[in-house]
């Protein structure tokens, strides 16, 4: 009687694993006949597809040790693996209730009135729910180890390994202090875009800020955060401040010796970036080199040509030498455009004429006004020029282009000959 007592459950779990097995042998043979069926599985799909083989296989071999006797180790997988799939489930039905939360919360205010939150919403939501999957795999994993006993024994292996420690040179190190290096050094990463795409999205749209400012307000959190990070690194590599003032001493050294241009183009690119005599978007002409400010860098900044060509300028030739911005307290970019006709024409009338075609470009701005002048009195040509302002700066000798050929079909028009 007491031996049927013990075989009862023993048959019951070996009809649950079973079920198991042709569960997921069912799952697999109809995932891999759609995978068949259509040009690609997609990662839902293949996912349960995976997962139905780990249940099989399991299953299968929980099976196999039940009927040659090993009872213990069928229960020990068995168990694991039912248990397992349980909680799966409910952290599974955690992540979707919590995304769904997230969902309400984010189509409501004050969440909703964010401009960060009204443009990315699709990336916020998903964003999110990748923290959730990762968190809830996290839990299944540790959970998974505990039905199996393995927990105390990987947990303590891995902290063996994170304190051992191995020397370069005089200095000792572990496996856990670069990994917490490393994790602080990403966090400080992670932590400046972030906050830059914070203020880019939600706060200085809002502000009323001088042309530049923002930049140099992005870039000084970001170098600050990413100090204050490798402080914090530093810190938890264990480095003490003896062996910091040997770094610093040891870098000081090289900027006297070999790094006087990586230091000075580095304390150039603060310089413009708080003084702010070059900004984002301005024109530029660097002896014969004319482009728009594309970006300001640490070490260099880069400048697209009109010829689509860039140029990678050390910002210490932006503050030592000359440099002609175009767009320094104004973005209107002005245009002079020389013209000669032949004596003997009215030169009000040809004034009029110049004043009026320019006027008439659509990229011309109209405050101030075009403005022609006279500037040379020939015996056989008179000479003029044609000063007009435009917003499209980054465009001046393209304007400047198509102003010469409107005024040369003007002139003609008028029988109006050009010398």
């Amino acid at each position: 009687m007491a031996a049927a007592v013990e075989f009862l459950p023993r048959l019951l779990f070996l009809v649950e694993m079973l079920g198991a097995m042709f569960f997921s042998l069912w799952l697999v043979r109809s995932f891999a006949w759609r995978g068949r069926s259509s040009s690609n599985g997609t990662r839902a799909g293949k996912s349960i597809t995976f997962g139905a083989w780990v249940v099989l296989v399991n299953s299968s071999v929980v099976v196999v040790a039940n009927l040659l006797g090993y009872v213990t180790l069928a229960n020990l997988l068995g168990n694991a693996l039912l248990e397992s799939s349980y909680l799966a489930l409910i952290l599974y039905a955690n992540v979707e209730v919590v995304d769904g939360l997230m969902m309400i919360a984010l189509n409501a205010r004050p969440f909703a009135a964010l401009r960060v939150v009204g443009r990315h919403r699709l990336l916020l939501q998903h964003r999110v729910r990748r923290t959730l999957q990762v968190l809830a795999v996290a839990v299944w994993v540790t959970a998974l180890l505990q039905q199996l006993l393995l927990r105390e024994q990987v947990f303590s292996a891995a902290r063996e390994f994170l304190i051992s420690e191995f020397s370069v040179g005089s200095i000792q190190f572990s496996p856990g202090e670069l990994l917490a290096f490393a994790v602080t050094v990403w966090a400080a990463f992670l932590l400046s875009r972030f906050v830059r795409f914070l203020l880019d999205e939600d706060v200085y749209p809002r502000v009323h800020l001088q042309r530049g400012l923002a930049y140099a307000i992005s870039n000084t959190l970001h170098y600050l955060i990413l100090l204050v990070g490798f402080l914090l690194a530093a810190a938890a590599l264990g480095l003490d401040m003896t062996r910091m003032t040997i770094l610093a001493g040891a870098f000081s050294i090289g900027v006297g010796f070999g790094l006087q241009n990586i230091f000075n183009n580095f304390v150039s690119g603060l310089i413009l970036l708080f003084e702010r005599p070059i900004s984002i978007g301005d024109v530029v002409q660097i002896d014969d080199a004319v482009g728009v400010v594309e970006r300001i860098g640490i070490r260099a900044s880069i400048i697209r040509t009109t010829s689509g060509s860039e140029i990678i300028m050390p910002n210490g030739k932006l503050i030592s030498e000359r440099v002609i911005n175009w767009t320094l307290s104004s973005r209107q970019h002005g245009i002079e455009l020389p013209v000669a006709v032949a004596q003997g024409n009215d030169p009000g009338r040809v004034i009029e004429l110049l004043e009026r075609t320019a006027a008439a470009h659509s990229m011309i701005v109209r405050d101030p006004p075009p403005q022609a002048l006279v500037v040379k009195l020939g015996a056989d040509a008179l000479g003029f020029e044609l000063r007009a302002w435009t917003d499209h700066s980054e465009q001046w000798m393209q304007i400047r282009s198509e102003l010469a050929l409107a005024i040369s079909a003007a002139l003609a028009a008028e029988n109006i000959a050009i010398r």
